[in-house]
């Protein structure tokens, strides 16, 4: 268990320089994630909600997980911005500064891996329960909800922790006795065995009923499910293992380096696990567009029609003809399922 280094009072009027060894890492952390996350999750918004080739309330699980991705970019981006304010204008930081620094990562972060698996819960609750008239859309809103609720922990601490605690990227952060662990835990039983449970069910469920149809299609729908499953457990576990590590035994253990450039310039193994957690939005919203079918689709119409007007505007000809080909050639796949349940599944995914 962390040991506070002592409570906010002790800690009111003490300040000290910004940490140049982050610079660095947070920058990297910034780039990673807002790079390919935009716009991609802009897109995954775009689509979701004016975009008629995309219908169901799987939708709504979805862009709330694009929101949660977009969320964590931007507060990546205000959290580059106010260490290099602070670093070169040297301005002192102190507790409620660092606090301040990383809350909006924490909060969009943690909204963000419990959004994940609330799209697999959806998906079972149709294809596996069967309640397909069970999820409204004030029910899949609700659900979506869900996701915000770790918010609670960063915010507490902001607002209300008596304690100071160590934190590597900047010197002392707010701190709640037991708050963390709490959180963690929750997370720890929630995502992965969600995630895998769930998927797993789903593929059960889909071998079954597809196992007479040996096509491409039929195949590249259970390679979608099993896709859902394993990329966001490969980007999230490590960081949510780190977080539960130093929650017990402090940041000393995570700070092995492992990349120096200079005395100031170096990465951690951490920082290299936070880098595998910045790709998660941009993992996220790629799934969305590659694997989901009804986004597969609005998404090869719209890079169609962005080609044929950069065609058409090389050529300077009228895009009429030319659209009017090419949207016609990319719906030529849609709705040709044989059977029912069949049709509905791969719609879905």
């Amino acid at each position: 268990m962390r040991k506070a280094a002592g409570t906010f009072a002790e800690f009111s009027n003490i300040s000290w320089p910004a940490n140049p060894n982050i610079t660095l890492p947070i920058t990297l952390d910034f780039l990673i994630s807002n790079i390919g996350g935009v716009p991609a999750n802009l897109l995954v918004l775009y689509i979701s909600f004016f975009n008629p080739l995309v219908t169901g309330h799987y939708k709504y699980f979805l862009a709330n997980l694009a929101l949660c991705d977009l969320s964590y970019c931007f507060s990546a981006l205000f959290s580059w911005a106010f260490h290099i304010v602070h670093y070169l204008a040297d301005i002192p930081m102190n507790a409620t500064k660092c606090s301040l620094q990383t809350i909006f990562p924490y909060m969009f972060g943690f909204c963000m891996v419990t959004a994940i698996p609330l799209a697999s819960i959806s998906q079972f609750i149709v294809l596996v329960r069967g309640k397909n008239t069970w999820l409204t859309r004030n029910r899949a809103i609700s659900m979506c909800c869900i996701a915000y609720l770790p918010a609670i922990w960063p915010l507490m601490e902001f607002t209300m922790a008596p304690y100071v605690v160590q934190y590597s990227r900047c010197n002392y952060s707010l701190y709640i006795p037991f708050m963390p662990e709490i959180i963690l835990f929750f997370l720890l039983a929630y995502f992965g065995p969600t995630l895998i449970f769930c998927n797993v069910s789903i593929y059960r469920n889909l071998s079954k009923h597809i196992a007479s149809e040996n096509t491409r299609n039929e195949k590249s729908v259970l390679k979608a499910v099993v896709i859902q499953a394993v990329v966001p457990l490969i980007c999230c576990v490590p960081v949510v293992i780190v977080f539960a590590s130093v929650a017990f035994y402090g940041w000393d253990d995570g700070n092995a380096i492992v990349l120096s450039f200079s005395d100031d310039i170096f990465l951690t193994w951490m920082d290299f696990c936070f880098y595998l957690f910045e790709l998660t939005p941009l993992t996220d919203a790629l799934i969305t567009l590659t694997v989901v079918k009804q986004y597969r689709t609005a998404t090869r119409v719209i890079m169609n029609d962005v080609r044929t007007k950069l065609r058409c505007r090389k050529r300077r000809i009228a895009p009429a003809s030319i659209a009017a080909e090419e949207s016609e050639s990319s719906m030529q796949g849609q709705g040709n399922s044989g059977h029912t349940f069949q049709a509905h599944i791969i719609t879905e995914l």
